[in-house]
């Protein structure tokens, strides 16, 4: 991220610790701009022919299984209680066949 202060807000401001607010105020600003626009960006589900076949927001980003990587059934939107597999702390287990999680 980066902040700009112009010289006409330097020169009005001459205590630093009124700049230090403007800088701050700036930086939050800024800040709640990008958390407002990171739904924006979206995942791609590609099958073996390299042709897309489902975009995904952040919540319906596929949960990879924790001991072998491979997709699992459940996106990150799915609640915990709702999943098979889960293991708090240490994340989603896929179908078993791996040992990271219960068969389906």
């Amino acid at each position: 991220m980066k902040i700009e202060v112009s010289e006409e807000e330097i020169i009005k401001n001459s205590n630093n610790f009124e700049l230090g607010k403007i800088v701050r105020q700036k930086y939050w600003n800024t800040r709640s701009e990008v958390m407002n626009n990171r739904d924006e960006h979206v995942g791609l589900v590609i099958d073996e022919n390299g042709m897309v076949t489902q975009l995904l927001t952040l919540n319906d980003e596929i949960e990879k299984c924790v001991v072998c990587g491979r997709d699992t059934r459940y996106t990150r939107g799915t609640h915990i209680d709702m999943r098979v597999g889960y293991v708090e702390g240490a994340g989603q287990g896929c179908d078993g066949s791996c040992g990271g999680g219960v068969p389906y």
